[in-house]
């Protein structure tokens, strides 16, 4: 990778002689939000060649530039977030992944299925994570319910699902939220909990089924509280287990 700016033409300096040669599309490279587990933060871009180099949490580390010498960063502070396949096994990354491949089979075997499955969006992730984190940091805040009746939805700083997904993408789109407790010995609820209860729920699983939603982003948080009265357990200091999705289409 590399930049050529909004100027065609050639660019800085490629690893096998001469300029850089740009080909096919103009890519749009995140670098305000989190890493994510299909993602890899640390990327700058170097003033010298002018293409994308690693440079993870040590400035300059390792780095070797085709002019000569090692990469020289960009005075901004960017640290650009590049995709990758693959979801490794750090805490919160599995439940994350079975939610998204959960809701991408249900997708695959409805009736007509989708012909495509969501694939994740790092800003719709960033959103959807940080809302689980959000919940999960404000006991409490659960209980406050949307214009809908539906609680769960609001942020601390009282935002709604549209609009975060706008402030994140340009556009609003939908949310789903899940939360299950435990208490004592009781097993921790498992993702395929709260993939079930969206599922049995008419508006939750039209979010999720609906193939005019091509983006997603996953969040997965635990927290801690007294369990709310209404449900089993009521009354007894819990577990907490927030789970997010956002769709956009």
């Amino acid at each position: 990778m590399f930049y050529e700016g909004d100027q065609a033409g050639p660019r800085g300096r490629c690893p096998v002689g001469g300029a850089h040669d740009a080909y096919g599309f103009k890519f749009v490279l995140p670098h305000d939000v989190p890493e994510a587990p299909w993602s890899q933060r640390g990327w700058r871009f170097c003033t010298r060649c002018w293409g994308m180099f690693y440079e993870g949490d040590q400035a300059g580390a390792g780095t070797h530039c085709p002019v000569g010498g090692a990469h020289a960063a960009s005075a901004s502070d960017f640290k650009f977030v590049l995709p990758h396949l693959g979801f490794p096994s750090n805490d919160g990354v599995s439940e994350r992944r079975q939610i998204f491949d959960l809701v991408n089979t249900a997708r695959r075997q409805q009736n007509p299925p989708c012909p495509v499955d969501l694939v994740v969006d790092l800003r719709l992730d960033g959103v959807a994570q940080a809302h689980s984190l959000d919940l999960a940091e404000h006991p409490g805040l659960w209980e406050r319910k949307n214009p809908s009746g539906w609680p769960g939805h609001y942020g601390s700083n009282d935002s709604l699902p549209a609009q975060r997904i706008e402030w994140a993408v340009g556009s609003p789109g939908t949310e789903n939220v899940s939360v299950h407790f435990s208490w004592g010995n009781a097993t921790p609820p498992t993702p395929r909990v709260a993939f079930d209860w969206w599922m049995g729920s008419e508006e939750h699983r039209k979010n999720l089924l609906n193939c005019g939603h091509k983006a997603t982003g996953v969040g997965f948080a635990i927290g801690s509280g007294t369990i709310p009265q209404g449900y089993s357990g009521a009354g007894q200091p819990g577990t907490f287990y927030y789970f997010t999705q956002v769709f956009h289409a």
